[in-house]
């Protein structure tokens, strides 16, 4: 017998205030049914209302629910973008072969 898979399911939310523990307990009933290995992840895209709070609270709820921040994550690109492009040296630069 083959083991079930693991699943990850994710989605954003902005402006769902009202909406974020429908969709994650929806969710997390689909996943429940197809396997036991599964993990929701709730992007918070700065939302202005209190959908980042309900996410919270979902994942202090239930261990399968994880909550990422889109600002955090672009704080972290960018800490790798500066850290990636500070080299010594200018970097090479291209231009179209049309010239």
């Amino acid at each position: 017998m083959v083991p079930p898979l693991p699943i990850s399911f994710f989605f954003f939310v902005y402006n769902d205030e009202r909406t974020v523990r429908t969709v994650a307990e929806k969710a997390s009933a689909l996943l429940e049914s197809q396997t036991s290995d599964y993990e929701i992840i709730i992007v918070d895209d700065g939302s202005p209302d209190k959908a980042g709070e309900v996410a919270d609270q979902l994942a202090r709820e239930r261990s399968c629910i994880r909550v990422k921040n889109i600002l955090a994550i672009m704080r972290d690109v960018w800490r790798i973008y500066r850290k990636v492009f500070s080299d010594q040296y200018d970097l090479p630069r291209t231009r179209s072969g049309d010239r």
